[in-house]
C-alpha cells in the first residue's frame, strides 16, 4: 500500500500544464520567464520579463526611453511656438505711411501786421473744379479746406496743410487763400491763388510733401474809383 502511494505521488508530480509562451519550468516545478536578451549594465529582469534598474528606480528601461523622447518633442514644440510668435511680431510692426500735404506762409504785400485772432482759410481744388482759362475755382465745395489763426501777431503766418484720402493714382490741385471776416482792412483783401499760371497745378501722390507754397495777399485801395484800380486788375477772378 505504501509503495502504491509513493508511485501515485511521483506520477502526479510529473504531470504539469505547459508554461505560457516565453516562460519555462524550473526544477522547483514553477514557471519563470525566459531571458531573450541580457539587460544592460545595472539592470535586472523582473518576473514580467522587463529590465529594471537594480537597487534604484522601478521604472522599466523601455519607459525611461519613452520619457526621453517625450521631453525632446515637448522642447521642440515650445521652440517652434516661440519662433513663430517672434516672426509674427516682426511682420506686424511696420512703419506708418509718411504724411501727404504742403506748408508755407501767408504774407500781406503791404507789410501790414496780422492781428491776433485773425484767421485765413486755405482751400485745395481739384482740376475739375477749376476754370481752365482763368485758373480760378468755379465754385462749390473745395476738395479739402483748413483754417489757420494768427496767435501772436507779426507780419507772417506759417501754416501746415495735411492732405487726407489722396488716391493711389495721385491728384492735381490748385490752392486759394482768403481772410475770415470783413473788418478793415481785410474787407479789401484780394483773392489769391497758386500756382500763379492758370494752367499749372501741384501734383500729389500718397506720401508726397511740398514746402514753400507761400501766399502774398494784396489789399485793394480804399477807393477803387479814385485810383482806377479794380479787383480784376489785381489778378482776382
Amino acid at each position: 500500500m505504501i509503495a502504491f502511494a509513493a508511485l501515485l505521488t511521483s506520477v502526479l508530480s510529473g504531470c504539469h500544464e505547459p508554461c505560457k509562451e516565453g516562460y519555462g519550468r524550473a526544477s522547483d516545478s514553477l514557471c519563470y520567464p525566459l531571458a531573450d536578451r541580457p539587460c544592460g549594465e545595472g539592470y535586472g529582469r523582473t518576473d514580467d520579463g522587463e529590465c529594471t534598474p537594480i537597487g534604484g528606480s522601478s521604472v522599466p528601461e523601455t519607459e525611461a526611453d519613452a520619457d526621453a523622447d517625450s521631453d525632446a518633442d515637448s522642447d521642440s514644440d515650445v521652440d517652434a511656438d516661440t519662433d513663430a510668435d517672434a516672426d509674427a511680431d516682426a511682420d506686424g510692426g511696420g512703419a506708418s505711411d509718411p504724411p501727404t500735404g504742403f506748408d508755407g506762409r501767408i504774407d500781406i504785400a503791404s507789410g501790414i501786421e496780422l492781428d491776433p485772432g485773425l484767421s485765413f482759410v486755405i482751400n485745395a481744388w481739384t482740376t475739375d473744379q477749376i476754370d481752365p482759362e482763368t485758373g480760378w475755382p468755379t465754385g462749390g465745395e473745395a476738395f479739402q479746406s483748413h483754417e489757420f489763426s494768427v496767435v501772436a501777431g507779426g507780419i507772417t503766418l506759417n501754416y501746415t496743410f495735411p492732405l487726407n484720402d489722396v488716391p493711389e493714382a495721385g491728384i492735381d490741385l490748385r490752392v486759394t487763400v482768403d481772410p475770415v471776416g470783413t473788418e478793415p482792412p481785410w474787407d479789401r483783401a484780394l483773392p489769391t491763388v497758386l500756382p500763379v499760371a492758370p494752367d499749372e497745378t501741384y501734383g500729389f501722390q500718397p506720401g508726397d510733401w511740398r514746402s514753400n507754397i507761400d501766399f502774398t495777399i494784396q489789399l485793394s485801395e480804399s477807393d477803387d474809383e479814385e485810383t482806377g484800380e479794380s479787383a480784376e486788375d489785381s489778378g482776382g477772378p
